[in-house]
């Protein structure tokens, strides 16, 4: 499983920018692969990809609040609505 965790490369030290991982702070030494990240702002907070879905629903969320469905348990039942089923019969 590949993890990223923030930090910065300071000559052969890695500066982190947030707490120290668990699985890093006891062990002598953890083989690692860096990726130089080009024009990344890191004083920003880093997001989780769940951290940004949630902001985006919530975002679409409050710009349908006054959609035409109304009350959306009623639109549902409504559209749920026991019909006839092609061919059975009744």
């Amino acid at each position: 499983m590949l993890t990223t965790y923030r930090a910065l490369l300071r000559g052969n030290h890695l500066e982190w920018l947030d707490e120290v991982p668990v699985q890093i702070a006891d062990a002598d030494e953890i083989p690692v692969q860096i990726t130089i990240l080009e024009e990344v702002d890191l004083s920003l907070p880093s997001k989780t990809q769940g951290q940004q879905m949630s902001e985006a629903l919530e975002q679409l969320a409050i710009a349908n609040k006054d959609s035409k469905i109304g009350d959306p348990l009623l639109w549902e039942r409504e559209v749920r609505k026991d019909r006839e089923l092609p061919g059975r019969v009744g």
